[in-house]
């Protein structure tokens, strides 16, 4: 997870990307779904086992990795527009793998 501080800078890079890339702010809003509220959305879904989870506009990949370990999905796929938000989530993902891996060799 992100601290407010890293979250306050990813949600700076945001707003530089959609001005840096001539999108007018009212077009793109950025947010972030809790760890809390996540399972409830699940819960509503029902998603059935081997779906493919998608999450357009993922920001950080959060609600990729929360799917990772909520659901029983054959594929996750998070699609960013923002290049330096992009950039984040694929910090975020080399994260996790190395998280994962650590824990399979225990």
């Amino acid at each position: 997870a992100y601290s407010d501080y890293e979250m306050e800078d990813i949600l700076h890079a945001s707003v530089d990307d959609t001005e840096g890339l001539g999108i007018p702010r009212d077009e793109f809003t950025y947010g972030e779904i809790s760890l809390l509220s996540f399972p409830k959305v699940m819960a509503k879904l029902k998603p059935k086992e081997g779906q493919i989870f998608y999450d357009l506009g993922c920001g950080t990949a959060k609600p990729v990795f929360y799917a990772s370990v909520l659901g029983n999905f054959s594929k996750l796929v998070g699609i960013e527009y923002l290049p330096t938000v992009y950039e984040k989530a694929c910090e975020r993902k080399t994260k996790f793998d190395l998280m994962l891996k650590k824990k399979e060799k225990k």
